[in-house]
């Protein structure tokens, strides 16, 4: 039992001296973290997401507008079931400017949106943290669990050859010897179980860390506790939390396209300007045009 203990204290070192020898850089808990913000592949998901949400808020213009729509026309003239040669034709140009109107609450909506893809970057980027910090103290336990059993194997090992040379000599009973193979067994099941919680683990923390099957993977690490925090330290920290922070944003967008939706039930409205030849008579025309919401009030504005 007490070359148990001391292999329990002395694990943390005989695996930053085999990493050495692998020629494995031994990898701390603030190292893990930082790899993870790098590389684990939740937190690259989401920074790509978010140049994609800074993208489409920076191609937002306020002052942009619809394009302008040309229309053109031409016929002939029939009087009396004969037909004429006189050609009558007609060429408008119309802008529509509602989005003038509908340009900054668009805007807003780009920018809000851009900041609660932000906040989720920051969410996923804790949840990660939080996972490959739990996956690395537990991989450290597995390894000492299985510093332990590798222990614990030795001992039965050396006990039962004890009991088997001690029944050779007549000492013990057969049942003894039993009693022995018995502890052996369960000794070497507990050290197989250790190995595949081992490899289970590596696994887990290499995928959370995005590294590759091959890439050499040795963690050391202090299990110590983190200092407790006040209360009023513990308050500041859950009002600064990301998760608490991309709710408020998503509140922000929610008004936002609330705000470019109650656009919608205004009127749209434009200019038109014409040219057209009747009879020979050239014709100019100027006017402004409206469109009535009543079947879309801003139900369908989204963006």
């Amino acid at each position: 039992m007490r070359t148990t203990a001391r292999m329990a204290v002395f694990s943390p070192f005989i695996l930053f001296i085999a990493a050495a020898v692998a020629g494995a850089e031994p990898l701390t808990l603030d190292g893990a973290l930082a790899i993870a913000r790098e590389r684990a592949p939740a937190i690259v998901a989401e920074r790509l997401r978010l140049e994609e949400a800074r993208a489409q808020a920076a191609s937002r213009n306020r002052f942009a507008t619809s394009n302008p729509e040309l229309e053109a026309s031409m016929g002939w003239r029939e009087s009396d079931g004969t037909t004429t040669h006189d050609q009558d034709w007609e060429i408008a140009l119309s802008q529509s400017f509602s989005d003038l109107v509908r340009g900054p609450a668009r805007s807003e909506v780009a920018l809000a949106r851009f900041d609660a893809d932000s906040r989720s970057l920051d969410d996923a980027t804790r949840a990660v943290l939080l996972e490959v910090a739990a996956a690395c103290v537990e991989r450290i336990a597995i390894l000492r669990q299985s510093a332990l059993a590798a222990d614990s194997l030795d001992v039965a090992s050396r006990t039962r050859e004890a009991a088997e040379r001690r029944f050779a000599a007549g000492d013990v009973a057969q049942l003894d010897v039993n009693v022995a193979r018995m502890l052996y067994a369960r000794a070497a099941a507990e050290l197989a179980t250790a190995e595949a919680r081992l490899a289970e683990s590596r696994a887990r923390l290499g995928s959370l860390l995005g590294l590759e099957p091959g890439e050499p993977l040795e963690i050391v690490a202090d299990l110590s506790l983190p200092d407790v925090v006040s209360d009023a330290d513990l308050t500041a920290l859950v009002a600064a939390r990301p998760d608490v922070r991309r709710l408020d944003a998503q509140m922000a967008t929610t008004r936002a396209e609330l705000r470019l939706a109650s656009w919608g039930r205004a009127l749209e409205w434009g200019l038109v300007a014409a040219v057209a030849e009747e009879e020979g008579d050239r014709i100019t025309t100027a006017g402004i045009r409206f469109a009535l919401p009543l079947a879309d009030r801003g139900q369908f504005e989204r963006s």
